[in-house]
């Protein structure tokens, strides 16, 4: 027999050197497919990994034993794996229950909620990025920058947030309660779901020679609204571009490629990734239809992620002057690995880290923007104005610039 290749057979009673350990064994021999004559075969290396989680077993068989209250089965398995995501410290990486994965992923452009965009700020708390129009929480008050901090009266953080925003979407009618916390004060708001329609563009012509747009996320259907929007304005006059991703706290990486190659030459890196293994891919651009057209970037804080690779691309190929504050600083990605089909729910974790064209990677780090404005607190609590907005106006006053 092949050394490399040693096997164990596990029968009901697996001998061992203590009673510790044995108690472990035992337990972990219940969770093998033991289906002809108690015996199962295992590759060493299996099993060796297996006794790594001798402890999770035992747990599982003391609350068996002793617990007095009801036990779910079901709620036991999410929770462990939980757990184990939560063990590795990284807000990016969760596992979602069936209800939870359906929830987040529901890409349609029209959903039952309360219209909001939420990210993690500094402490990992969830922070609403954007107020949709017309929406329950427009209703409701709610604004940039207030933090979640509980959801129907449970405690949430971004670590929960897969939970929260399943609390927060559904059936039509659904109620919820939020408790908000805006900079010193904390107060509740009531709240129930609707229709949310959720269109990530919005775009309007400037003194009939610029064009500005406004993408409030990169979903599945971005890079289609974009160009929809890029033709309209381009037939109306339009010479220039702001393109405004302030707030945007990222999404696909086919929609940003998509996005980024209107304004880069056909095969042109626009970014890559490198994974574990230090495997690397490279995403180029397909060409489009405003290359050389001048443009201003509009970026802050709560850009992140897909939108620091557009970012990245404009400051690293020189495309276009950049305004406003330092991106928020996500330079990794995530893959989700849907479990059964996601009838047992999935598990969403970081992979790769991502390179802007130069190669270099800003997580936790941010981009700097060509010329810094920053946005007044007290108009945070204001209905919005471009006219007081200073970040608009130093973009439109470049972009002028540019086209003289």
């Amino acid at each position: 027999m092949n050394k490399k290749k040693k096997i164990i057979i596990v029968s009901i009673v697996l001998i061992l050197t203590n009673a510790a350990t044995f108690t472990g064994a035992t337990i972990l021999s219940k969770y093998l497919s033991l289906k002809r004559k108690d015996t199962v075969v295992l590759s060493k290396s299996d099993y060796e990994e297996l006794k790594e989680f001798n402890n999770l077993f035992l747990a599982k068989e003391l609350i068996e034993k002793k617990y007095i209250g009801d036990i779910d089965e079901e709620s036991l398995t999410s929770g462990a794996i939980k757990g184990l995501m939560d063990s590795l410290d990284d807000p990016y990486s969760t596992y979602f229950t069936k209800e939870e994965y359906e929830e987040f992923y529901t890409l349609s452009g029209k959903y039952y909620g309360i219209g909001v965009q939420i990210n993690a700020n500094n402490e990992g708390k969830i922070r609403i990025v954007n107020v949709y129009d017309k929406s329950p929480a427009k209703s409701a008050g709610l604004q940039k920058e207030d933090l979640i901090i509980k959801v129907n009266d449970e405690d949430v953080d971004w670590s929960s947030s897969s939970k929260a925003i399943s609390m927060m979407k559904g059936e039509k009618g659904k109620k919820v309660k939020l408790t908000i916390q805006r900079e010193d004060s904390i107060f509740e708001a009531n709240l129930t779901t609707d229709d949310v329609e959720k269109n990530p563009v919005t775009y309007e012509l400037i003194d009939n020679e610029i064009g500005y747009i406004s993408l409030e996320e990169f979903d599945g259907n971005s890079n289609k609204y974009f160009t929809n929007a890029v033709e309209e304005l381009k037939n109306k006059g339009a010479k220039g571009f702001v393109i405004d991703l302030r707030g945007n706290p990222g999404g696909y990486l086919d929609q940003v490629v998509g996005i980024a190659s209107q304004f880069t030459e056909k095969g042109k890196l626009l970014v890559y990734t490198v994974d574990k293994e230090n495997k690397k891919e490279e995403y180029k651009s397909t060409g489009g239809e405003l290359i050389g057209m001048p443009m201003v970037l509009l970026v802050d804080g709560n850009s992140a992620s897909a939108s620091e690779v557009f970012t990245g691309v404009v400051k690293d190929y020189k495309l276009g002057t950049i305004v406003g504050t330092k991106t928020y600083g996500k330079g990794v990605c995530q893959n989700t690995y849907p479990i059964k089909d996601g009838e047992e729910g999935a598990i969403k974790v970081t992979t790769a880290q991502y390179y802007t064209p130069a190669g270099n990677n800003i997580h936790k780090v941010g981009i700097e923007p060509d010329i810094t404005v920053e946005y007044p607190k007290e108009l945070l609590n204001e209905e919005y104005d471009k006219s007081k907005d200073p970040q608009f106006n130093k973009a439109i006053e470049e972009i002028k610039n540019k086209l003289k």
